[in-house]
């Protein structure tokens, strides 16, 4: 008897051990794939409906494997969503632009985003934006409400500027939320408005210029009584 239940218990302690082996290369064979979006929301705010806003998300690989992104769909035709690259190594960074086209659309909207990627846990992973279009913004009045550069050439500095007018009954304060890609540079007046007041922002393109249509944005935040978003568009062309 004493032998019998001498010989169960290496047998057990056998079964638990090849058990616990088994688990561990299985684990090890697991690929180590983690996709991280360093934001999954974006608010533009009020925006015009006659120029496309664009913003960039940040998508970094934090596993020891190779993320691969198969596919980034819309639930509209209205984004474009071009991906920087689809193969991002362990530590790796990669860049996906969302560009808005708002054209067809008044009031306030929310869209989203999906990528596909071979991330075992989570395969689909969505990215969500809101954007007030066209509306009347309570606060300031933009004018223009966008910059088009027009035809440049690579080598040409150009500047535009921007009149933003306090039409609320409080002070304001603006705080930059997004600034542009580094081919433009901007400079704001004054941070704070009192009722009435005005200021400008300007914007200067800085060379070498990207041939090219060039697409990015400025996102303002404006604090008083409440506290609101603006996109301002910025758009040229590049002639080579």
């Amino acid at each position: 008897m004493r032998r019998s239940l001498i010989f169960l218990s290496f047998t057990l302690l056998f079964f638990f051990l090849c058990v616990s082996l088994i688990a561990q290369k299985l684990e090890k064979n697991t690929p180590d794939i983690r996709l991280k979006l360093e934001e999954n929301s974006w608010d533009f705010g009020y925006i015009p409906n006659f120029m496309k806003v664009s913003h960039i998300f940040h998508i970094e690989n934090q596993g020891r494997d190779t993320l691969i992104i198969t596919r980034v769909r819309s639930d509209c035709g209205c984004t474009h969503i071009p991906l920087r690259k689809s193969w991002i190594g362990p530590k790796e960074k990669t860049e996906l632009e969302l560009i808005f086209d708002p054209s067809k659309f008044h009031g306030p909207i929310q869209k989203a985003v999906s990528i596909v990627s071979n991330d075992k846990d989570a395969p689909l992973s969505d990215i969500l934006f809101t954007a007030q279009v066209g509306l009347k913004n309570p606060m300031i009045r933009l004018n223009p409400e966008g910059i088009l550069f027009d035809t440049l050439t690579s080598s040409q500095e150009r500047m535009k500027e921007v009149k933003v007018e306090n039409i609320s009954k409080s002070n304001l304060f603006i705080l930059v939320v997004q600034k542009p890609e580094e081919f433009i540079d901007y400079g704001i007046e004054k941070f704070e408005l009192g009722p009435g007041e005005k200021t400008q922002i300007y914007f200067k393109t800085r060379p070498p210029l990207p041939s090219g249509l060039i697409r990015t944005s400025l996102t303002l935040e404006f604090s008083g009584l409440e506290k609101i978003r603006c996109t301002i568009p910025i758009q040229g062309f590049v002639s080579k």
